[in-house]
């Protein structure tokens, strides 16, 4: 078993060299992250938000040097393994839109419809959802 590691943006992935290649990120560190219920509170009471029907995406100007980044998938939604695969693949999608380099937190609530699209399309959702708040905080 042998790891490589690439660092990029404070982004380090290791790669599991075996006959399946498995690549585990650890892009949303805790400081990227709200974690804390009164945090999730206050940034909702803020009532900024944008939605489709996979994700409502509630914003407040941040306030720590880096955007933070907080998912939450409703308990009716799913068991844990299910809301803990979709908060994973939440974070995928953003590693991959690089959200970290707003001016803004973020609260991403999944709704229903996230589990009747592709993974595509619903990253596509959420790209369009973050560009839309992107050009709101610019303005």
């Amino acid at each position: 078993m042998s790891y490589h590691v690439v660092d990029q943006k404070e982004e380090k992935c290791y790669q599991h060299n075996s006959h399946l290649r498995v690549t585990v990120c650890l892009y949303m560190k805790k400081k990227f992250r709200v974690r804390r219920a009164d945090e999730f509170q206050q940034i909702m009471r803020n009532k900024r938000f944008v939605a489709t029907g996979s994700f409502v995406v509630y914003t407040k100007k941040k306030q720590e040097e880096h955007a933070r980044v907080g998912i939450s998938v409703p308990k009716k939604l799913g068991n844990a393994v299910v809301r803990n695969k979709t908060k994973r693949q939440v974070r995928e999608m953003l590693r991959v839109i690089h959200v970290i380099e707003g001016n803004f937190d973020l609260i991403i609530i999944v709704r229903k419809k996230y589990f009747t699209q592709s993974y595509i399309q619903n990253q596509k959702d959420l790209e369009k959802l973050i560009k839309k708040v992107k050009i709101d905080s610019d303005v």
